[in-house]
């Protein structure tokens, strides 16, 4: 997870037919407009995690250890400080947890559970109140088809970084 997926409620209103020159001027100078807006809206919930420390077992018949270290990105899904990240970064052993908000403060993180088969985990910072949440779609308005985007905050640690695409299944 490379941050959160906003899924758009509106593909019936996608025409099936041959689009005219007009709408595909329109959809190449709307389309990336409104994926901005939803991005913008998006940035604030966004948290860079950086974990130190611990053991990490990788694959094969033997497993491979390496350090369980790096860098991520994260979604603060709750007001009081829960946070949704991917677990690949995350040590067998429990590593250090860092996590620096879109505002810059820096804030120690506990791993309170993980979701293997999905890749996911979630953290929680204390000390925080009144964190910024996006605004998440009920999970049956999710449809195959409608657009979808990906945010997230860059390798070098202060950009953001987006990525569109379809929702392809839902569970």
């Amino acid at each position: 997870l490379t941050g959160v997926v906003y899924a758009q409620d509106k593909v019936e209103d996608v025409p099936v037919e041959p689009l005219s020159d007009e709408q595909k001027l329109e959809a190449m100078v709307v389309a990336p407009k409104v994926f901005r807006q939803a991005m913008n809206k998006v940035l604030p919930t966004l948290v860079t995690i950086d974990t130190f420390g611990g053991v990490l077992t990788t694959g094969g018949p033997q497993g491979a250890v390496r350090p369980g270290e790096g860098s991520s990105t994260g979604i603060i899904i709750s007001p009081d400080g829960h946070i949704l990240t991917s677990s690949f970064n995350f040590a067998d052993e429990p590593p250090i947890i860092s996590v620096v908000l879109a505002d810059g403060r820096r804030k120690v993180a506990k791993l309170i559970s993980t979701d293997d088969l999905r890749g996911l985990c979630v953290l929680k910072i204390d000390e925080v109140e009144d964190l910024p949440v996006p605004e998440f779609l009920e999970r049956k308005k999710v449809k195959v088809g409608q657009y979808a985007i990906s945010v997230g905050i860059g390798y070098v640690g202060d950009e953001s970084a987006m990525s569109v695409g379809f929702i392809s299944a839902t569970i």
